[in-house]
């Protein structure tokens, strides 16, 4: 067992403690911004890439002891440590990232690809090791999964990650995508500070534009809304479970992880959609406001729309529609007047809740 303070990392994890007990802002103020990775390999000739949003920001090659290797950029999305030179000899140890104030275990992240579990690579998780090419999912930048990230604050509202004080959290979602339109709209998202989103992506979508989902990725979380967006009511569940499980191979295929929320097409459900979903590990999820913006509604109409959100709904928009595109600066304005925030949407229980 390594002592707390032990080697480099024993800062960090001082920092973290600190944190714990209110004493956050003056020690953070030294390591403020970036993310640091402590990991080490087993020859000396592991090979990582930190990506953030599905883009990589930063590559390293370990040594055989544990060092610290910090990325000071502003990325923002999903992190993930990619281990990507796996030979006979090989692993890479991955001890934790320090990220938003806080100490991210890996051996404590469930989405771990590159360890070897049930007898293959990627069947296991919860593991510091990966003995396979592969990946850890370490959450988001503005996730805060011990809770002392702002404690700075004695409010008990918490902060978006643009600043704005949030009293609930709302669902942004678009279905359809990712289309031509997807970088106008990424755009428009993060000139307005109106993220995360959750993507509702068609599979066909995502096969035909694969490069599309990291952009996505930078802004939100990518989810299922099957791969050819039929009527899955008139299907059989084979068939059913076939165009979700496609769907969600072309995501992973595209590097995001695999979702665990769908949104059937037209919100349309029945007893083998339910099961072909619970099969694949996905809940169903539809949406408390539709912005008609798929029935050629205006911006004012979409704005309207979106205005009606309360703490924990969803909102149905699509990527693909320039008055959507031309709603999102009054959206945020009008959330951020309301002191909504953007959320995700919890696979536990289908509502908006912090990312």
């Amino acid at each position: 067992m390594k002592s707390f303070l032990s080697g480099n990392g024993g800062i960090l994890r001082l920092i973290a403690f600190l944190c714990a007990t209110s004493l956050c802002a003056e020690a953070y103020a030294q390591t403020s911004g970036g993310i640091t990775v402590r990991a080490r390999g087993v020859s000396g000739s592991e090979h990582i890439n930190l990506k953030v949003g599905g883009v990589t920001v930063a590559n390293w090659t370990l040594t055989t002891s544990l060092k610290d290797y910090t990325y000071t950029g502003t990325a923002a999305g999903d992190i993930q440590v990619q281990y990507d030179n796996d030979a006979t000899g090989r692993d890479a140890i991955i001890d934790y990232i320090f990220v938003n104030k806080e100490t991210r275990q890996a051996e404590n992240m469930s989405y771990n690809t590159g360890v070897y579990g049930n007898g293959r690579c990627g069947g296991g998780s919860y593991s510091e090791t990966m003995s396979c090419s592969g990946v850890i999912g370490f959450g988001y930048t503005y996730d805060c999964f011990s809770g002392n990230c702002n404690s700075s604050s004695t409010s008990s509202s918490s902060s978006s990650s643009s600043g704005t004080r949030c009293s609930g959290y709302v669902g942004i979602t678009f279905d359809d995508g990712p289309s031509s339109n997807t970088n106008t709209l990424i755009n428009q998202l993060k000139a307005n500070s109106l993220v995360p989103v959750t993507w509702f992506n068609k599979g066909q979508n995502v096969a035909n534009n694969g490069s599309l989902v990291a952009l996505e990725r930078s802004v939100g979380i990518v989810q299922n809304h099957s791969y050819t967006h039929p009527h899955l009511t008139s299907l059989s569940y084979q068939q059913i479970y076939n165009e979700l499980n496609q769907t969600n191979q072309a995501i992973q295929n595209a590097g995001s992880p695999k979702p665990s929320v769908l949104r059937p097409p037209y919100g349309e459900s029945n007893a083998n959609v339910q099961q072909a979903a619970q099969a694949l590990g996905l809940r169903l999820v539809t949406w408390d406001i539709d912005s008609k913006d798929w029935n050629g509604a205006s911006t004012a109409a979409i704005v309207s729309a979106a205005g009606q959100l309360q703490n924990g709904q969803i909102i149905l928009m699509h990527d693909g529609y320039a008055n959507t595109n031309n709603a999102i600066a009054q959206i945020a304005a009008s959330l951020k007047s309301k002191g909504l925030c953007p959320g995700k949407i919890d696979p536990s229980t289908g509502r908006a809740v912090a990312p």
